[in-house]
């Protein structure tokens, strides 16, 4: 089920930590929770905010070189 709810890069980040201490970072991957769809704008800003928070955490572990 689609959360709206944008979560926080310290959060995400701390979650990557715990996954990386049983397996390899580079093996790790992150994603939203959801798929897209068009209904209204407050819909897609949510969608929006999230796959920049998804750029954000990925160039802050894995850095720039995407």
């Amino acid at each position: 089920m689609s959360n709206s709810t944008v979560e926080n890069v310290d959060g995400l980040a701390a979650r990557i930590d715990v996954a990386a201490t049983i397996m390899d970072v580079d093996d790790i991957a992150i994603s939203t929770n959801g798929g897209f769809h068009v209904v209204g704008s407050a819909a897609a800003e949510s969608e929006h905010a999230k796959l920049q928070l998804v750029e954000m955490v990925a160039r802050y572990v894995w850095g720039n070189e995407l």
